[in-house]
């Protein structure tokens, strides 16, 4: 009786045994491997002067980390599609494929705004949803389990050189890769060498990038949700001061309007419950409340609006970049533009959008964050005049709610007769969307 015992427990043993072992192989092994290269991914992406780019089918996005911090992103409107879409063409037409690509993605990574970026970089992260044909062709086509490569550039290049002649059908049966993974590595090889011809880039390193885990991540470990969300808003503020600059914004007086404005806001935040998506959205738009000036002075709003609208910030979907540009513009002709799309007009501004994205409302807010975008657009606007003359006269002590009013107290170090005079002409506007009347309470008066 004993013997069947131990025969029975001998088999259970040997079967969870050898069920770990098929599980470790099939699924557990893999995801060692994966994590382990997302890790020293991790590692290479918070090293200085790392420039990360993520190739898509449609895009390709690019973010330079400077001192364990994102400080400009930039979004290319150029993927894999349209790299083997030249490709083809190239090949019927009889020209040697990699010279049409090349010289292609080399007028726009050659740009000013982009070249600063890729100059700056002595090191590539380069991330893709699909790296399988990568690995393959970098480490031989028994390595598509490695989920992150690591490269030296001068490397890279030499190896570019060997594809290049390499019709796609000839790339994959070499690298046991179907037509459509063949064209995907022909195309991330192509726009890797040309990042790398631009910058003086000494490593290159390959990572899988996979959304699922990155989901799950952010699902199950608590503090995945706010570290992402912190880093979300961190990485969209900076991107907006980078748009400041492009366009010769007085990047002091953005900073100083931004400031108050979210100090305005805070004391309202509990009245009218304000969110944090909110918040940032109006930061934002006061970083950016004078791009306009570059394209246009005299309607500088307008065209603010119409900058920030068609910029690409990190962190914000298209319809949150609509409800920030919608800050920048008086709800009037907030509206007027709003009505000409429901009606299917074409734009003042060229006609932004075709007539298929205008009778499907693009571009259109909700009647709730119409009302937001309102107040926010009067809230910035005392904000705005609180440093008109971009002196920086006045140093803000403390902003509140007494009774109906908001009282903002100032320190005031220079004559300040003409912030007063225009943010007394802007208190109406504001008192008739919130029902508070502000007011300005001077600590300390300068005499002349």
């Amino acid at each position: 009786m004993n013997c069947q015992y131990k025969t029975l427990f001998f088999n259970i043993f040997a079967g969870i045994v050898q069920t770990f072992i098929k599980s470790w192989n099939q699924l557990l092994y893999p995801r060692v491997i994966e994590l382990t290269g997302s890790l020293r991914a991790l590692e290479c992406a918070k090293m200085p002067q790392t420039l990360l780019v993520y190739g898509g089918t449609g895009t390709t996005d690019f973010e330079l980390i400077r001192d364990d911090k994102t400080t400009l992103t930039h979004s290319l409107q150029t993927g894999f599609l349209k790299i083997n879409e030249m490709i083809m063409d190239a090949s019927d037409l009889s020209i040697r494929t990699d010279c049409m690509a090349l010289q292609y993605l080399n007028i726009f990574l050659s740009r000013p705004n982009r070249m600063k970026n890729i100059l700056e970089a002595k090191r590539i992260v380069f991330g893709s949803g699909d790296i399988e044909p990568l690995c393959r062709f970098l480490k031989g086509a028994d390595s598509a389990d490695d989920s992150i490569i690591e490269i030296p550039a001068a490397k890279m290049l030499s190896l570019y050189e060997s594809l290049r002649l390499t019709s796609i059908s000839h790339i994959c049966l070499n690298y046991r890769l179907s037509t459509q993974q063949g064209e995907n590595l022909y195309a991330m090889v192509t726009l890797i060498t040309a990042i790398l011809r631009i910058s003086k880039a000494e490593e290159l390193v390959c990572v899988q990038v996979n959304l699922a885990n990155a989901t799950l991540e952010t699902i199950l470990h608590p503090d995945a949700k706010k570290t992402r969300e912190a880093d979300l808003q961190k990485g969209a503020i900076i991107s907006a001061y980078d748009l400041a600059e492009r366009y010769l914004c007085d990047v002091s007086h953005s900073r100083y309007v931004s400031d108050a404005a979210l100090l305005i806001f805070k004391a309202l935040k509990k009245i009218f419950g304000f969110s944090k998506l909110q918040c940032l959205l109006l930061h934002i738009a006061c970083i950016l409340h004078e791009s306009g000036h570059y394209v246009n002075s005299d309607n500088a709003s307008e065209s603010a609006y119409y900058l920030i609208r068609r910029a690409h910030i990190y962190g914000l979907t298209s319809y949150e970049t609509l409800l920030a540009a919608s800050i920048v513009i008086n709800p009037k002709s907030l509206m007027e533009i709003s009505m000409h799309a429901l009606r299917g007009d074409t734009f003042r501004q060229g006609g932004i959008f075709s007539r298929e994205g205008i009778l499907s409302h693009e571009g259109v807010l909700s009647f709730d964050d119409s009302l937001f975008a309102a107040k926010m657009y009067a809230l910035s606007r005392i904000a705005d005049a609180l440093d008109f003359s971009h002196m920086q006269k006045a140093k803000i002590s403390d902003i509140y709610l007494e009774n109906d009013d908001l009282i903002i107290s100032l320190h005031i170090t220079e004559d300040y007769t003409l912030e007063q005079w225009v943010f007394n002409q802007r208190t109406t506007q504001f008192r008739e969307i919130f029902g508070i009347t502000p007011k300005l309470r001077v600590d300390n008066i300068y005499s002349s």
